[in-house]
């Protein structure tokens, strides 16, 4: 985007699809599987940690770091996080 120039209306739908998104994640409260596996992610959004009842997470087919994983592990012990 050039500075000045407005967003296009895809840029702003997109963004606000994401915000949206990630609003919708912060609900999840009782969700117990979440299967992200081969999405290309290299990170889960922050708003996951909202999941209080997460108890198996497959991030299989992505390239998150192995020291993200690990981070992921130490936070969430209950939960079971195939790599």
């Amino acid at each position: 985007m050039v500075r000045g120039q407005p967003r296009s209306k895809q840029s702003i739908s997109s963004a606000a699809s994401d915000v949206y998104k990630r609003q919708a994640i912060k609900e999840l409260t009782q969700l117990e599987v979440l299967d992200v596996s081969s999405n290309k992610l290299t990170s889960l959004p922050e708003e996951v940690d909202y999941c209080n009842s997460l108890k198996y997470i497959n991030l299989k087919g992505n390239s998150i770091n192995k020291e993200k994983v690990q981070r992921m592990k130490d936070k969430w012990k209950t939960v079971q996080i195939v790599f």
